[in-house]
């Protein structure tokens, strides 16, 4: 399990901009059996953690002498630099069911997407979850070689998870599907506008052969009473 050694604050408010500018960033621990707490996490350390374990996975926080297993719960980023600018570490009880977010790992190529023109629709990016701590996977993979046709789609229901983890989405929620090409989509409305105008265009015939029908048959009848 990767270790993270913090520092617990006592900076708040705007103050906290000045742990930014050393490289710090501003946290808070909270969860199960533990009081809320502010901290302050060095900037690289957390990136390399981070890229190891995501949201997904066990790590120890290390505050003073003490380990505590957090995952990380959430994180805010600055909306102009992209730098991060707050972390939230949620502490579990390896005893007690937990429900958290698994990210979806795509892998494999679509074959309507690599052979047909299509256009891979990713709709959902996470699973969530529930299981004890010690269960918790860090990723699911999804593999879109299934997606063969324009209408082959990946459900969360097809989704093969051990049975120590329950999925809370909906079954029929869809995860990924493939869309047609904007040119044949274009061309689809161009025959459907064709088609419709066709359509008109003999309904316009026929009224309009109604009308010099009813006429010749009115000039007859004037021609008759003559």
């Amino acid at each position: 399990m990767e270790l993270l050694k913090v520092k617990k604050r006592e900076i708040v408010g705007k103050k906290v901009s000045q742990i930014r500018e050393n490289n710090g960033i501003p946290a808070v621990i909270y969860g199960q059996g533990i009081k809320s707490m502010n901290l302050t996490v060095e900037y690289i350390p957390f990136e390399k953690v981070y890229k190891k374990a995501g949201n997904s996975t066990l790590i120890n926080l290390k505050i003073d002498n003490e380990e505590i297993p957090v995952l990380i719960h959430q994180i805010s980023y600055n909306a102009i630099s992209g730098k991060i600018e707050h972390i939230d570490f949620y502490k579990i009880k390896y005893g007690q069911k937990l429900i958290t977010n698994v990210e979806l790992n795509f892998v494999g190529e679509s074959k309507a997407v690599k052979e047909l023109g299509g256009i891979l629709v990713i709709k959902i990016r996470e699973i969530e979850v529930k299981c004890l701590p010690k269960d918790l996977i860090n990723e699911i993979k999804i593999d879109l070689s299934s997606l063969k046709n324009f209408d082959d789609v990946i459900h969360v229901k097809s989704l093969k998870v051990p049975n120590t983890i329950k999925i809370i989405n909906r079954p029929e929620a869809v995860i990924a599907s493939i869309s047609k090409p904007r040119i044949e989509e274009e061309k689809k409305v161009i025959e459907e506008e064709k088609d419709k105008t066709q359509i008109e265009e003999l309904k316009d015939k026929a009224k309009k052969g109604e009308k010099e029908e009813q006429m010749s048959d009115e000039q007859k009848n004037k021609s008759e009473k003559k």
